[in-house]
């Protein structure tokens, strides 16, 4: 199944992989090359497969969610004010990076980069005009509290109870068990 998004914008091209939707096929060509890389995408991660430089023999290599750095995302600013965000799959070896969504509106670009890092449960990352990809603070299942004024009690309230030491009360249900049968004998 392919649910890529390939739309033709002002001059550039905005690609949008469906973090949705799986599996996902997909082609690239690599920045500064003319070797051409397919992708296959699934919910435990990647399949690359591309044609080695030097011999031109097949050479496929599966890489789990985990073997990522992050979801990163690069700004660039254009003359015009209008600015282009690339999310990625960020992998030490750059060739290995894979891209997921380049576009302009910022709301669907942090919308895919949430889903993608929780998909994978790896860091959302931001790349730096220095090249250094440095970690966002996002944590999407922190309870906070809205004022921090409420003491200890509404503090311990917040935190989970266990499964093992929840009760009810006694009350009726309004569910009445009757039993019939006879009595066995062992």
């Amino acid at each position: 199944m392919t649910n890529t998004q390939v739309l033709r914008g002002r001059d550039d091209t905005v690609l949008r992989i469906d973090p949705a939707y799986f599996p996902q096929k997909f082609s690239y060509t690599a920045k500064g090359t003319d070797a051409r890389i397919a992708v296959k995408l699934d919910t435990r991660g990647a399949v690359v497969r591309r044609n080695l430089p030097s011999s031109n023999l097949p050479f496929s290599i599966a890489l789990p969610g985990r073997a990522f750095k992050g979801v990163a995302a690069r700004a660039v600013a254009h003359v015009d004010g209008a600015i282009t965000v690339t999310l990625e799959l960020h992998h030490a070896d750059p060739e290995l990076c894979i891209p997921l969504l380049v576009a302009h509106d910022l709301e669907a670009i942090v919308a895919d980069w949430q889903e993608w890092a929780l998909l994978y449960d790896i860091p959302m990352l931001m790349v730096e005009a220095d090249g250094a990809a440095r970690a966002v603070d996002f944590q999407p299942h922190r309870v906070t509290a809205a004022n921090d004024e409420a003491g200890p009690r509404r503090r311990k309230a917040t935190r989970p109870i266990p499964r093992l030491t929840v009760r009810m009360e006694d009350g009726k249900l309004g569910v009445a068990l009757k039993l019939a049968g006879r009595a066995v004998a062992a």
